[in-house]
């Protein structure tokens, strides 16, 4: 690597050296700090303030990739936040790093993002964990504060070029309706490189994670509830029948 390459920093909430949820196999996960997003059930508030966090060079991050790689090789690297894609000139260069040792690359993304920064992502990308939070924009808008209409057109045009899961948190009464999960079904189905979808239930600690960040604003939380088990499957097994694999 040349060193004016190396030198270049990327501001890090996070480093997890053995994750097994954030992609297939053993992961080294790296959380970049920053988000445009403010998701009511956001279970990383810590990582939303781009200014938060610490700088790391792309050397020493690949320092603490290399003594890894062993038990890598059998999965890879995932990058989540945060959102990956607000550093995306940092993320991209440490993606190419780990994709020529070998290792399989993963980006644990909003997709909220300019089109042109995607396919500037998109070559050291070998899988896309994308999370979508609602189909109903309003409804989308209600959970996050930002509309879902450049999020959908992205996550299209990365099915279209890179395998994609697509990750669906099951909030009750709000995400967990059949019209919601056939909305998100007629979606998925247009899709053409997707692999399978996961189904994350709600958590509140999440929320109660948020109070520790002074300034974020929740927003309707006390009414957020986990769906029951039977719900859980219920959506499992409407998913199956309409053709996606999915991961609960």
């Amino acid at each position: 690597m040349d060193s004016a390459r190396g030198k270049i920093e990327g501001q890090i909430n996070s480093l997890q050296s053995f994750g097994t949820l954030d992609g297939p196999g053993i992961r080294y996960v790296v959380f970049m700090q920053g988000c445009p997003l403010k998701c009511v059930f956001c279970h990383n508030a810590g990582a939303i303030d781009l200014k938060g966090g610490k700088k790391v060079t792309l050397d020493k991050l690949m320092e603490k990739i290399d003594k890894c790689i062993p038990y890598l090789k059998q999965g890879g690297i995932t990058v989540s936040g945060g959102e990956p894609t607000l550093q995306w000139r940092f993320v991209k260069e440490f993606l190419s790093a780990c994709g020529q040792r070998g290792l399989h690359t993963a980006l644990d993304t909003c997709l909220f993002t300019k089109k042109d920064v995607l396919v500037n992502l998109i070559p050291e990308v070998d899988l896309f964990l994308v999370s979508v939070k609602h189909m109903d924009a309003e409804k989308h808008f209600g959970l996050t504060g930002r509309d879902n209409k450049l999020i959908l057109e992205n996550i299209r045009y990365a099915a279209s070029k890179k395998p994609v899961w697509l990750r669906y948190v099951l909030i009750e009464g709000i995400t967990d309706s059949e019209e919601d999960l056939l909305d998100l079904i007629g979606f998925a189905k247009k899709l053409e490189k997707l692999e399978l979808i996961e189904l994350l239930s709600f958590s509140s600690m999440g929320v109660e994670k948020q109070r520790e960040f002074k300034g974020f604003k929740i927003t309707k939380t006390k009414d957020l509830k986990a769906p029951s088990l039977k719900k859980v499957l219920w959506a499992k097994k409407l998913l199956e029948e309409n053709g996606f694999k999915v991961v609960v």
